[in-house]
């Protein structure tokens, strides 16, 4: 159990008096909740690269003028998920470089750097897919390769990652995910595990044993 402070525990307790309903989280409401956990404590800013100029996604580290920055790409809330999934998972080290110091090969891998881009996302991916939950947005896991010639197994991935959500679930997540999580369900009116098996049942994915969570 992640214990959260007094001001984590008041940010909620606004969050539950000004929302109260089900609907999926829209992108303005997850800049709201992701600034009010994370922009102090944490000197973090979420980014819409379209404002910026950044066609792309990118985690930029905290520079002595500006909080670090999670750049997501084309204004998708979906696409912020993923990135805000990578910085709750990354550790203090990696949260202190540019992309969390991880290599990228982009969109044309050949079958061995698919299978390392696939055992490297695991897990941000099963992050992803917890707050994708709570948020009541649509999941799909991401493969990003268009190279013809490798075999992509996108349901082999899609199980391997609610396995790994669902033993997250059980041992813990990181304090950020955590808090994060608890946060979208207080702003959405939900419980973590009515938010877990809606989204689940929305999109078919194998349904994830929640109690006593």
């Amino acid at each position: 159990m992640n214990l959260i402070d007094n001001h984590h525990l008041n940010v909620l307790t606004n969050f539950s008096r000004c929302s109260g309903n089900s609907k999926p989280l829209s992108l303005q409401e997850l800049f709201t909740v992701f600034h009010h956990c994370f922009a102090l404590n944490y000197n973090v800013q979420l980014i819409n690269g379209l404002a910026v100029g950044h066609n792309e996604p990118v985690y930029i580290p905290a520079q002595s003028h500006q909080p670090a920055q999670i750049i997501f790409a084309h204004g998708f809330i979906r696409s912020a998920l993923h990135e805000i999934a990578h910085w709750c998972y990354a550790g203090y080290k990696r949260r202190q470089l540019e992309d969390y110091g991880y290599w990228y090969h982009g969109e044309f891998r050949d079958q061995a750097q698919q299978s390392a881009f696939e055992a490297a996302e695991l897990m941000p991916q099963a992050y992803e897919l917890i707050l994708s939950a709570a948020a009541g947005i649509k999941f799909e896991v991401s493969c990003d390769n268009f190279n013809s010639q490798v075999i992509i197994n996108r349901h082999q991935f899609t199980q391997q990652v609610v396995a790994q959500a669902q033993r997250r679930l059980i041992s813990g997540v990181s304090p950020r995910l955590a808090l994060l999580r608890q946060a979208i369900g207080e702003w959405r009116n939900l419980t973590p595990a009515a938010q877990f098996e809606m989204e689940l049942n929305d999109q078919n994915l194998p349904c994830l044993h929640v109690e006593n969570i």
